[in-house]
């Protein structure tokens, strides 16, 4: 469906380049570890390369951050350069999380590798903790309650609300322009330097960071209308949003100098690819959850479960995440996001 609505794209050249990008994903981290990781085992390998890294990362981050008092405007800088900002950055630590949890399971209670992993656990929330990310935080008490779900196989009944949440939800704010009761207001929707100040702010709508998103969705929502089929092409989003915003919407970052996308991966795919393209992506995510819990009750080892566990709740982080974020095109999580389908696949084939 990308090849066809790169042919229709509005800005080819970008579309083009939009699915190479996706074809060297795929292939990379969808089909190579389709072939590499056939069981949990197989996983041992790149688990210790990916946290041994991610925990230098933590400190670094965090001994950084304390030179700085721990400021909340600093919290954006210094992981760097290993990290864009700090919602990557706690968005990959929420997601790496449960495989840390599942890694015990390789080593014998009291083994040196179960007391390190038990470390790891403490370093990570720690690190999860400071960042000040709000989705990741969201992500991380989600966990319990998914394994709940999980457990109780409730998740079809999970999924089906959820497809019935969001048509009720387009209905109410579209049918007769509500959601334009929501826009902020200018001189008082700004940035906080304090994070308890800024959490504050979120609940009551007058922080800039999430009412930017609503001036990002509300302008998505107005181009899909314009080309719902076939969607601006691949990538195109930047390109064409700012001609449909709504300047009541506005505040004072909406000059985007980041050049950032829609802040929701589910609405840029229905504007980049039309409803097909959403209908797809969406339909995928709910196949991987609901086929997730049936491979999960179908298996009778149990660290076999305890993997399967592991991936499902690593992907519900990242899908949890993609709805205030387009976090598939970046490169550390987006690359999970293709490892956990990929080994998901071969538990059900194994």
């Amino acid at each position: 469906w990308i090849i066809i609505t790169m042919l229709f794209s509005q800005v080819f050249i970008v579309s083009f380049k939009f699915l190479l990008a996706k074809t060297w994903y795929i292939s990379t981290f969808l089909f190579l570890s389709h072939l590499f990781f056939k069981q949990h085992k197989d996983f041992k390998p790149a688990f210790w390369a990916i946290v041994v890294p991610l925990t230098f990362v933590i400190f670094y981050t965090v001994i950084r951050h304390a030179a700085k008092d721990f400021d909340f405007h600093e919290a954006n800088r210094v992981m760097g350069p290993f990290f864009r900002n700090h919602v990557n950055y706690a968005v990959m630590l929420a997601v790496f999380l449960p495989y840390i949890f599942f890694a015990r399971k390789w080593y014998k209670e009291g083994s040196i590798e179960r007391l390190v992993l038990y470390s790891l656990i403490g370093v990570f929330v720690v690190g999860i903790l400071l960042a000040m990310t709000r989705s990741a935080y969201v992500a991380v008490l989600a966990m319990p309650f998914f394994y709940i779900i999980v457990q109780k196989k409730l998740m079809r009944f999970v999924a089906w609300s959820s497809v019935f949440g969001l048509i009720f939800m387009i209905i109410a704010l579209f049918a007769s322009n509500y959601y334009l009761d929501l826009a902020p207001d200018f001189d008082t929707t700004i940035y906080h330097d304090e994070f308890d100040k800024h959490l504050m702010a979120t609940f009551e709508g007058k922080d800039v960071s999430f009412m930017e998103r609503i001036y990002r969705w509300v302008a998505a929502s107005q181009m899909v209308q314009d080309r719902w089929f076939l969607g601006f092409g691949p990538g195109n989003f930047y390109n064409f949003y700012q001609s449909y915003t709504v300047s009541s919407f506005e505040t004072y970052v909406s000059d985007n100098p980041e050049m950032s996308g829609v802040h929701n991966y589910f609405l840029m795919i229905m504007v980049e690819q039309g409803v097909i393209g959403f209908c797809l992506f969406f339909g995928l995510c709910i196949c991987l959850f609901v086929k997730g819990e049936d491979i999960y009750h179908k298996l009778k080892d149990e660290t076999d479960k305890a993997f399967v566990m592991a991936i499902m709740l690593s992907l519900m982080a990242i899908v949890l995440n993609i709805l205030m974020s387009d976090l598939i095109e970046v490169d550390k999580i987006g690359s999970l996001f293709f490892i956990n389908i990929a080994m998901l696949v071969n538990q059900d084939m194994g």
